[in-house]
């Protein structure tokens, strides 16, 4: 490693020939809607872009997390679950990703 180091993050989204991209070194911003027991809902915007992310997660178990070096909390993982991913540009729909 070179000793530098970021923190941010990047999305890609291609709909057909289309390209829409959203990180923070093109001043994207990302925020947390809502988290529940079940779920979440995060918003990406960039201009007149926004992505909307709602997931529900399935069948949680709940596990050992880190803190401060020990396995002190506890967080629930599942891998069963939904997300999907609707791309609005102003407050058009363009498209939406849905996994199954």
């Amino acid at each position: 490693m070179l000793g530098r180091g970021a923190t941010g993050f990047f999305l890609l989204i291609q709909d057909g020939e289309d390209e829409y991209r959203f990180s923070t070194i093109e001043r994207s911003r990302i925020e947390v809607v809502e988290i529940t027991e079940k779920g979440f809902r995060f918003r990406i915007h960039k201009g007149r872009l926004r992505v909307e992310l709602p997931g529900e997660q399935a069948n949680p178990i709940q596990l050992a997390s880190p803190q401060k070096g020990a396995m002190k909390n506890k967080i629930k993982e599942s891998l069963d679950g939904t997300i999907s991913l609707e791309l609005f540009e102003d407050d058009t729909l363009i498209t939406v990703l849905n996994t199954e």
